[in-house]
């Protein structure tokens, strides 16, 4: 965690927001599980890549800045290369999350998954 963090917590909202609407009308499976992380990434990044473009110039405490910084220089500009760079990166992370957590679903009980998903 750091001072950096606090700028991007709207980008977290947005992610949660959307996911929750995202898988209200999916179950999530191993065919949802790459459109659907696209879907909740897209948003949460295009919010990420503006505040970090208008307030930092693209360089922040990831590592990914480095990356950021060589393709500034290409037609993409700062906005379009912080948002190459954080999609690729966004994209592999939701995909693994969405995948650990489909597979504790499958490994948790009926009972319990029941009431996640708001039974009684």
């Amino acid at each position: 965690m750091d001072i950096y963090s606090l700028y991007f917590a709207p980008v977290a909202m947005i992610t949660g927001f959307t996911a929750g609407l995202v898988f209200r009308r999916i179950s999530l499976n191993r065919v949802s599980v790459f459109p659907a992380a696209l879907a909740v990434t897209v948003p949460g990044t295009m919010v990420s890549s503006l505040i970090n473009a208008v307030l930092f110039g693209g360089v922040t405490s990831s590592g990914s800045s480095v990356l950021v910084q060589l393709l500034m220089h290409t037609p993409l500009g700062l906005t379009g290369s912080i948002f190459v760079v954080q999609i690729l990166t966004d994209y592999a992370d939701r995909c693994l999350a969405l995948i650990a957590v489909g597979a504790l679903l499958t490994a948790m009980g009926g009972e319990l998954r029941q009431k996640l998903a708001g039974g009684r």
